[in-house]
């Protein structure tokens, strides 16, 4: 298999074969100037490169694809634009390097058809002959020039395509070589005389071969380094690495000599644009949960091999719904990128996901959740989020399922004054009134830059606020809420900026339901309490509301709102 090997354990699946050959095909009794014996034109037999499955030491290919313990290559759909053949090379005739003219897909993997895993490459001027010759390859992607590598400052991958695509038009590059390993039969001289010219040249990728009186290894002579971003605390399916970025104080990129021994660094570029370079993925690169599934999705950069100093990396993350950006920066002192080798970096996220609360919205006192399995809510959930404040519209028939009578288990509690056991509130045990109010003895504090992912979306606003101990018979003003409710002192002006967190916990403005649909999100939060409203014991009940200005322990919430239950901060 033909590899970039990583320094560590690299990443992100895929399995990919290659070899390369000419190939063609040839038929009986064939002139050589183009007709047969009866003087019917016939089609001399082409000489084609032709890449596909192999044996596990013959793989190569300029897309990327990230494995556990190495980056594969795959062949991408522009290759031949950039596949030199020196056709001087098998007699040391003078140097003669051609482009491919065209590249025939033969077979693509069957879990990804952008993936091509066997093409043909068609090359003008090969000329038909017996002689088992041996052919020099060079690949130099982003370039016209088989004596020159650009690798470019501003490179490009698409998210969806399911592996780094455009390695080739980034500026990867390798040596190769070809030689003559099957033949043609019964082709004619001009003299009568018939010979069986190689038709398929066998492309090796891995081993060293002489090219015009020098010895070579056959490989990749770039460097790559892969990006792999993943959130422990859960998935986010809806947001994406968008960009990744990298500095340094050496040139990184740019475009440089290229021969057999490789990319000529004797005189690296040192502009503010060779220092740096940027990745730019179109779409689909969302993050993962894990550094296995990480390596599913890894962003892959192309750079000139050698040592960096003062390196810094910054991954942009953004969710084009929420409209949410969240930048990652990290710096490293030192850094080597070794020829033909990939260097994984892994970024472990620290985002809270609050994924499992979006599935437990409820009425109060309800026996079961707003959204069932056997009521569920419709797929994909169609968000609208505006100004970072995210709302789902109540679905039309027949999906508006919603709980809507009395007989139904999802339906409020009307019948007694507090939650009762098997009640959501019951098993989430969720504080009383009294107890909560003790929160409006201390600061709040309202934070608009910590990011969190809800339903695998960013989101930001949350509220801190002091934690909760339960079994307090009155209120903070000597008052038993539970019996009766406060004409005052149930609301607090909240506060910003940098705080203690000691003695806090912070919760998500996650919004509530009414009558199907979600509002607020990212603006507004209520959590149910655990009794009802003295003054309307039938409707309303006790919730904890807050947004950025204030909070409020408020006994008249209608019951038939679907919240989430109050958490205690332990």
């Amino acid at each position: 298999m033909f590899q970039a090997l990583n320094k560590t354990v690299s990443a992100f699946a895929l399995c990919a074969i290659a070899v390369f050959g000419l190939y063609g095909c040839g038929s009986d009794n064939i002139v050589d100037n183009g007709k047969d014996k009866e003087g019917q034109e016939q089609e001399l037999p082409k000489v084609m490169f032709t890449g596909g499955l192999g044996d596990e030491g013959t793989k190569s290919r300029t897309g990327g694809v990230e494995d556990a313990t190495k980056l594969d290559f795959v062949w991408t759909a522009n290759d031949y634009k950039y596949f030199f053949v020196d056709l001087g090379s098998p007699q040391n005739a003078p140097v003669n390097w051609k482009a491919a003219k065209y590249m025939t897909p033969i077979e693509n993997d069957a879990g990804n058809d952008k993936i091509i895993k066997k093409a043909s490459f068609y090359y003008e001027d090969i000329p038909l002959t017996d002689q088992s010759y041996t052919y020099a390859l060079r690949y130099v992607g982003g370039s016209n020039n088989p004596n020159q590598v650009r690798i470019k400052n501003i490179q490009k991958q698409t998210g969806t395509a399911g592996f780094a695509d455009q390695l080739g038009e980034n500026g990867d590059c390798f040596i190769a070589y070809a030689y003559g390993w099957q033949r043609a039969y019964n082709v004619k001289k001009s003299d009568g005389t018939t010979f069986s010219p190689y038709i398929n040249y066998y492309f090796n990728p891995n081993g060293g071969y002489n090219y015009r009186g020098q010895s070579y290894q056959a490989g990749h002579k770039a460097s790559y380094i892969s990006f792999m971003v993943y959130n422990l605390k859960g998935e986010m399916k809806n947001t994406y690495i968008s960009q990744v970025k990298i500095t340094a104080d050496q040139g990184i990129n740019g475009t440089r000599p290229f021969s057999e021994a490789g990319i000529d660094l004797t005189s690296r570029p040192t502009s503010a644009l060779n220092r740096s370079t940027r990745l730019e993925i179109s779409d689909g690169l969302s993050i993962a949960a894990n550094r296995a599934d990480a390596r599913k999705k890894a962003a892959v950069m192309v750079a000139f091999p050698g040592e960096y100093t003062n390196v810094k990396v910054e991954i942009k993350i953004f969710d084009p719904v929420s409209n949410v950006y969240v930048n990652i920066d990290r710096t490293y002192a030192k850094m080597k990128l070794e020829e033909g080798k990939n260097l994984p970096l892994y970024f472990s996220l620290d985002f809270p996901d609050f994924g499992q609360n979006f599935e437990t919205y409820h009425m109060w006192g309800a026996k079961d959740y707003y959204w069932m399995p056997s009521s569920p809510l419709p797929t994909p959930h169609n968000w609208v989020i505006t100004g970072g404040v995210g709302s789902i519209a109540a679905p039309a028939a027949p999906n508006d399922v919603w709980p809507k009578l009395d007989t139904d288990t999802r339906w409020y509690e009307k019948d007694n004054f507090e939650v009762q056991s098997g009640t959501v509130d019951y098993t989430s045990d969720v504080p009383k009134p009294n107890d909560a109010s003790y929160i409006l003895t201390q600061d709040c504090y309202w934070d608009n830059t910590t990011a969190y992912v809800i339903d695998g979306h960013l989101f930001k606003g949350l509220l801190w606020m002091p934690k909760i101990i339960k079994g307090h018979s009155n209120a903070y003003d000597g008052n038993d809420w539970s019996a009766a409710s406060p004409s005052s002192g149930h609301e607090k002006t909240v506060k910003t900026g940098v705080h203690n967190v000691s003695g806090y916990f912070a919760v998500p403005a996650l919004g509530w339901w009414v009558d199907g649909a979600l509002s607020n999100v990212g603006k507004e939060g209520r959590y149910w309490l655990w009794d009802c409203d003295p003054d309307n014991t039938d409707d309303n009940a006790y919730s904890v509301y807050f947004n950025s200005q204030k909070i409020i322990i408020q006994h008249d919430t209608p019951k038939k709102y679907g919240c989430l239950s109050m958490p205690k901060g332990n």
